[in-house]
């Protein structure tokens, strides 16, 4: 919401036209812009109000998922662009296809915007370099985060918090940051350029409340009684089809690697509690699929296309691939010997199935009192005269608190009649009409 599109459309006709000026040899090739599919429609509207035509194209055009006419005369003029630009830039890290392909290009500039430009660590540091272009980063900079990704797995816990403090800063040596805080100073000081339409355009002021919900008895045996099935789960739906190293894991040992792509139990717990503290519908998805969880809570607006519960995946799930140079005893010695025959995977498997059943029957057994008063505060909010937008990772949970908001008197948003939740299937100018562009910035 800070302009990021709007602020990385001008930059880049602004250095193309930068480029027109100290060399009229130039290549009248367009610059080429990649960014995700979700905001290939903001690109398109805003570069159109710059009067500025970019070739734009999605990241799955990289992926080799979205087919173009003339592919070969795209790629050859994405190639031959003078600026090249990556919107959500941490999606081109990768060694994958996607990655692979945006860094294969003859541009002379690389702009990258980004919010999080080291989301996973020194790694990110090393993988924004390489999309950027070595040549356009001092020298020293390279170094040294090698050799800091080098030494990073040493030290004391204060030690290597330093050392990612550097790694930062290394990253702050090429970077411009624009922060909230910066954006509201300069509305302050330019009131009348950051006002539109009578409203002043700024972020508002935030306050965070958290509201407690007190477990029934009856709930607290429930909840420790799957706590206590989880330690049997070991994760397996998580685990890669194939375990080999990574380019960026070449230096490290193979039981190290092989750790990193086995060890999903803790993954699996957290994907499981989030999913339960947000609804017992998300909780049931996860577990049995969209359709089981859709009939146990009578959820008829949700039409998307059904997921699979982890079950399902487990019942279809083939044993790993393991293109690892370690001995059977090796694999065995760590505690996965269910790596070793399809038996014991199979075993193994059938196992984890029934834990999760197990599971599924105690998570149905909570009372509906947790969602209930979640439901009564989106209530109580609504008759305060707060307007409230209620947001969940998991779309069945926004579908479910709509069904027990039925007859409660609020007023839902809605268009031609049908309440809606923003998910995919929903127009950003409609989130934006039904919801955006009229909220006073003080409400």
């Amino acid at each position: 919401g800070s302009g990021k599109t709007k602020l990385g459309t001008w930059l880049c006709k602004t250095a193309w036209a930068r480029k027109f000026h100290q060399n009229s040899n130039i290549n009248l090739i367009p610059p080429t812009i990649h960014m995700p599919p979700n905001v290939a429609d903001s690109w398109d509207y805003e570069t159109q109000m710059a009067n500025f035509y970019p070739r734009l194209l999605p990241e799955s055009y990289l992926s080799g998922n979205l087919k173009v006419v003339n592919s070969e005369e795209v790629e050859w003029g994405r190639k031959q662009s003078p600026i090249i630009m990556y919107d959500e830039a941490h999606h081109f890290y990768s060694s994958a296809n996607r990655g692979k392909a945006a860094r294969n290009h003859y541009a002379d500039s690389v702009i990258l915007l980004t919010a999080t430009p080291i989301p996973k660590g020194v790694n990110d540091v090393e993988s924004c370099i390489k999309l950027l272009g070595t040549e356009n980063v001092d020298s020293e900079v390279v170094s040294g985060i090698r050799d800091l990704k080098k030494d990073l797995k040493f030290g004391t816990k204060e030690e290597k918090k330093e050392k990612l403090a550097k790694a930062s800063r290394f990253l702050q040596s090429f970077t411009i940051r624009r922060t909230r805080n910066e954006i509201n100073e300069f509305s302050d000081r330019y009131p009348v350029i950051y006002t539109e339409n009578g409203r002043r355009l700024r972020y508002p002021d935030s306050e965070a409340k958290f509201y407690h919900i007190k477990q029934e008895s009856d709930d607290e045996n429930e909840l420790e009684t799957i706590e206590n099935e989880l330690q049997n789960i070991k994760g397996l739906a998580l685990i890669a089809s194939i375990i080999e190293k990574t380019e960026n894991e070449l230096d490290d040992k193979v039981s190290t690697v092989l750790k990193r792509r086995v060890g999903t139990k803790g993954l699996t717990d957290y994907n499981f509690w989030d999913k339960l503290i947000a609804s017992q519908a998300a909780a049931i998805e996860y577990i049995d699929g969209t359709l089981e969880a859709r009939k146990l809570f009578q959820i008829t607006t949700d039409d998307r296309k059904p997921l699979s519960g982890v079950i399902k995946r487990l019942d279809e799930k083939e044993k790993p691939i393991i293109n690892l140079e370690l001995s059977d005893e090796e694999i065995e010695g760590m505690g996965y010997d269910f790596l070793l025959s399809d038996e014991k995977w199979a075993a193994a498997v059938i196992e984890e199935i029934e834990t999760w059943r197990k599971i599924s029957y105690h998570v149905k057994r909570i009372s509906e009192k947790r969602d209930s008063i979640k439901a009564n505060l989106l209530v109580d909010l609504y008759q305060d005269g707060k307007r409230v937008l209620a947001f969940s990772s998991d779309i069945i949970s926004l579908h479910y608190f709509m069904k027990l908001l039925e007859n409660r008197n609020v007023k839902l948003a809605s268009k031609n009649g049908v309440n809606l939740v923003f998910d995919s299937t929903v127009e950003k100018s409609d989130a934006e009409d039904l919801f955006g562009v009229k909220t006073d910035h003080n409400a």
